[in-house]
């Protein structure tokens, strides 16, 4: 079962909910096109939650749940189907190409179509559903986006619905008014460019995207507290011996990532997480080849000459093999 970070599981609940009324969508199905690319599909609820167990109960009622639940207001992201099945949100003609079995990641947003989302909201929603996706490791280009628009959006030829040839294809963001076969024009006016930057820097695509693999998945960023500097990591792509390494990059704000200098700091490593530790600022990853924890930390304007085993009691120190 496939989660993400941060989310109420609500699986189990959902299930018996399911079961005990009758309901023919349970916990998800497989999905009937494995070869199709991974997409986010957003969606909105045109219901507002009075409280965070409101939301739980509307989400474990939901005749046609999608995966994720989220709610800007009570700061509240809750599952329902796990990101390995299929959801139920989109509508889908038997004659029609699938719609939620292409590898739609779907996401009920608790508000209305006519508010749109925020910029608060935006970034929020970056933060809290879609940089966890793509924690999980899910290859979504997240700056491939496509247009919104409000009410005219409704209807099989709505402004912004978009065609089949486009959906056999997608692998970014989109909203459930661009998909074909559908009505709805949920989620009404939203900056999905806005909130793939909360949850990954334009670094990865402004000239940074040819140092990793698989996207934003294996990159973790922070901010220096002694002065707002943002640090990014970014695990890089193997290269002819099948070995990784991390880049570090520096810089005063997220928009000036992608023209800083990278560090090459080595380490043959399938993941990154990064954060600063008083003075110290630590990098861990783990092993490519044995799943174990590595550290490299910088103090005093200098890195550890090496990469180290981080010991089961998180202890670092220099006395450790690299990876």
């Amino acid at each position: 079962m496939i989660t993400i970070e941060g989310a109420e599981n609500l699986v189990d609940d959902r299930i018996a909910y399911a079961n005990a009324n009758g309901l023919s969508h349970r916990v998800g199905a497989t999905y009937r096109e494995p070869t199709s690319p991974w997409r986010v599909v957003w969606h909105d609820t045109e219901f507002r939650p009075s409280s965070v167990e409101n939301a739980r109960v509307s989400a474990i009622k939901h005749r046609t749940p999608p995966h994720i639940w989220a709610s800007f207001e009570f700061n509240w992201v809750g599952l329902t189907v796990p990101l390995d099945l299929a959801a139920y949100a989109l509508y889908h003609d038997a004659n029609d190409p699938e719609t939620n079995h292409m590898h739609a990641l779907q996401i009920e947003v608790f508000g209305f179509a006519s508010e749109g989302f925020s910029a608060e909201k935006c970034d929020w929603l970056g933060r809290r559903v879609l940089k966890p996706i793509l924690n999980a490791g899910f290859p979504i280009d997240i700056y491939n986006v496509t247009p919104t628009t409000g009410g005219d959006g409704y209807g099989e030829d709505g402004k912004v619905r978009l065609s089949w040839d486009w959906w056999r294809t997608f692998n970014g963001q989109c909203v459930h008014a661009n998909v074909p076969g559908n009505v709805h024009w949920d989620v009404g006016i939203a900056d999905l460019t806005r909130i793939a930057r909360a949850a990954a820097p334009p670094a990865v695509v402004n000239g940074l995207t040819s140092l990793h693999v698989g996207g934003p998945k294996v990159m973790d960023m922070t901010n220096n507290p002694n002065n707002g500097w943002i640090n990014l990591c970014i695990v890089g792509q193997p290269n002819e011996a099948g070995e990784t390494a991390v880049y570090h990059y520096s810089a005063p704000s997220v928009e000036a990532l992608h023209e800083a200098v990278p560090e090459n700091l080595g380490g043959d490593v399938s993941s990154v997480t990064c954060g600063w530790a008083g003075s110290r600022f630590v990098v861990i990853g783990v092993g490519a080849k044995d799943g174990k924890m590595y550290t490299r930390y910088w103090e005093n304007g200098q890195w550890t000459p090496t990469w180290f085993n981080t010991p089961a009691n998180g202890l670092v120190g220099p006395d450790y093999p690299t990876p």
